[in-house]
């Protein structure tokens, strides 16, 4: 269960609001990957702001930064447009 000086959200389509599974989340400067589990949801251990980077295949990707906080974030992400 994440504390309230972690970094964790949920990764959501910003058309349909529906959870995205097996988004990449790259911290800025690192080499960690974290991946968003069945419901969306990620979960970091760490007490700073972190930028961070969401990518998944056929969707835009989006750099953010996050905060510790008490409530979740939702970080939407844009589907690509059809080729």
């Amino acid at each position: 269960m994440p504390e309230d000086e972690d970094v964790f959200g949920v990764v959501v389509d910003k058309e349909t609001h529906g959870a995205i599974p097996g988004v990449s989340i790259r911290l800025e400067g690192q080499t960690t990957v974290v991946t968003t589990d069945e419901y969306g949801e990620f979960y970091l251990g760490s007490g700073n702001c972190e930028n961070l980077t969401f990518s998944k295949e056929d969707y835009q990707s989006k750099d953010t930064t996050l905060c510790p906080a008490v409530h979740s974030r939702m970080i939407y992400l844009e589907k690509l447009p059809e080729k």
